[in-house]
C-alpha cells in the first residue's frame, strides 16, 4: 500500500479524534456521527485507540489549553501533516531497537498497563465511549 493510500484511509480516524480536543461541547447525536466514520476505517478497535492516543492526542491536545483554540475543526492538510508525522515516529524504533508498536502489542500480550500519552489522558472517556459505540455500530452490520 503506498503512503498516499495509508493517509486517505487514516485521515476519517484523524478528523473523528480530533474533535475531541475542540473548544466544543459534543452531544449523543455528535458522538453517532463520529463513531458511524470510525466505524467505516478498515482499523480495529485496539489500532483506532492507538491512532487516538499517539497520533491525534499529541497534535490536537494542546487545543485544550488555549486561551482561544480551535473551537469549529482543524484544517485538513495541518492535520494530516502533522498527524503523519506521529504516525511514521510510533513505527520507528525505540530506544531498545524494538518498534514503539510492538511494545502496545507486547503489553496488551501481557496485560501491562503502559501510561497514557499527554494530552489523551484528558479525552480518555471520550475516546472509550466513541470506541464503545465504534464496536456496537460494527457488531449491528
Amino acid at each position: 500500500m503506498a503512503a498516499s493510500d495509508d493517509l486517505l484511509m487514516r485521515y476519517p480516524a484523524w478528523e473523528a479524534f480530533s474533535q475531541l480536543f475542540l473548544d466544543t461541547e459534543l452531544d449523543d447525536a455528535d458522538y453517532q456521527r463520529l463513531a458511524k466514520d470510525l466505524a467505516a476505517t478498515p482499523y480495529s478497535i485496539e489500532q483506532l485507540r492507538q491512532i487516538a492516543h499517539h497520533e491525534v492526542a499529541p497534535v490536537c491536545g494542546p487545543n485544550l489549553l488555549a486561551v482561544t483554540g480551535a473551537w469549529d475543526k482543524f484544517d485538513k492538510q495541518w492535520l494530516i501533516q502533522r498527524c503523519s508525522r506521529f504516525q511514521k515516529a510510533n513505527k520507528k524504533p525505540h530506544a531498545t531497537g524494538i518498534p514503539i508498536a510492538w511494545w502496545h502489542k507486547i503489553a496488551e500480550t501481557f496485560r501491562w498497563t503502559l501510561p497514557t500519552p499527554p494530552f489523551a489522558s484528558m479525552v480518555t472517556k471520550d475516546i472509550e465511549r466513541l470506541l464503545i459505540l465504534t464496536r456496537e455500530i460494527r457488531d449491528k452490520s
